[in-house]
């Protein structure tokens, strides 16, 4: 009977096969997303990160914004993998008046030659994308200003409230990953970036990014782990351990980290904003959570962190996926659609 049946449903078992593989490499059946912490745990000894996001992002009333409203994103060429397609349109529906700016290996690098030829070495040097992408990011801002985005990154709204306040904008990464996952206090998000045109700390990164790249890991040489450190540098923090907590740090809901001398809205500050209005995919962070009291002091706050903000805020900008799953990457690397069929762009930059 069982054998007549697969014989006769060979071809439904084979997708129904296909499924299950799906769904297995996504790991998404098998995750857990529940932290549980015991209530006699003492959890107000775990300080949080940054305040609770109770309030939407601050601006200010002016009809010229300091960061222009350009939209800068990178791609080897034209051809842009199917996932993305569905977060570049979100971009562009909520921020219709933008203008989009499009750059390929072959503009990037073009635009490098014309204005950074010291920088040529290393783009020629590291074929690597995230590494590419990573160093036309600045130049971009450097030169143009505006925000820079990956691809993998989701718009929720506009971001033009972004742009009134603050000369330089740099999102927190969220810290239930980095301190569970990365065993680091923070991090900065290298993925979504708002900046002025000619900002200094641009200036800084362009000129320390050869000096960065004998590093092993691409996150050190160049990633989010390089533009913390950088933050550092141009901030003089000395201890990559140093949160400070001040009582005038909830008026703009930004972290609790160490800010500089300078005010928040000085043309040369950076402004560290809130992670919950750029949020990050956590979900690899829950089954870490599950031995708790394995984990360190730091892990610990992480995860009690996890455990009180388990939905993004109505206030969120963007999302941004972290990592994509196998299967994405699968159909990634065989379906492709131009950019040129999803949005008109100025190739003459």
């Amino acid at each position: 009977m069982f054998k007549r049946f697969c014989k006769r449903n060979y071809r439904l078992i084979q997708f129904l096969s296909f499924i299950v593989f799906i769904l297995i490499l996504s790991g998404n059946l098998f995750e857990s997303y529940i932290v549980e912490i015991p209530t006699w745990v003492r959890t107000d000894k775990y300080p949080p990160f940054e305040p609770e996001l109770h309030e939407d992002f601050q601006t200010v009333a002016t009809i010229t914004p300091r960061i222009p409203h350009i939209l800068h994103q990178y791609n080897t060429n034209l051809n842009i993998p199917i996932s993305y397609v569905t977060n570049i349109k979100s971009f562009l529906f909520y921020n219709p008046s933008w203008k989009y700016s499009f750059w390929t290996e072959e503009t990037s690098r073009q635009l490098i030659a014309d204005r950074h030829p010291s920088l040529i070495p290393t783009w020629d040097a590291y074929a690597n994308f995230e590494i590419r992408s990573s160093i036309i990011r600045y130049v971009l801002l450097y030169e143009f200003g505006g925000a820079f985005s990956d691809m993998k990154v989701k718009c929720l709204r506009s971001l033009k409230r972004i742009t009134y306040k603050y000369a330089c904008v740099l999102p927190a990464r969220s810290f239930e990953l980095v301190s569970v996952k990365e065993k680091r206090p923070y991090v900065l998000s290298d993925n979504v970036i708002f900046c002025r045109s000619k900002h200094p700390f641009l200036k800084q990164i362009i000129d320390n990014i050869p000096l960065y790249q004998p590093m092993i890991d691409i996150n050190d040489a160049i990633g989010a782990h390089f533009l913390t450190g950088q933050y550092m540098i141009y901030n003089n923090l000395q201890s990559y351990y140093n949160l400070v907590y001040k009582d005038d740090q909830f008026s703009c809901n930004s972290p609790f980290i160490y800010r500089g001398e300078l005010p928040d809205t000085h043309m040369n500050a950076v402004f560290v904003s809130n992670s919950k209005y750029f949020p990050t995919n956590v979900y690899s962070v829950y089954p870490l959570c599950q031995d708790f009291f394995d984990l360190s002091f730091l892990q610990k706050r992480g995860c009690i962190e996890l455990n009180k903000r388990r939905e993004n805020s109505i206030f969120a900008f963007t999302y941004d996926s972290y990592k994509l799953r196998r299967f994405e990457k699968i159909i990634n690397y065989f379906v492709k659609i131009k950019i040129t069929h999803i949005v008109n762009v100025d190739f003459s930059q």
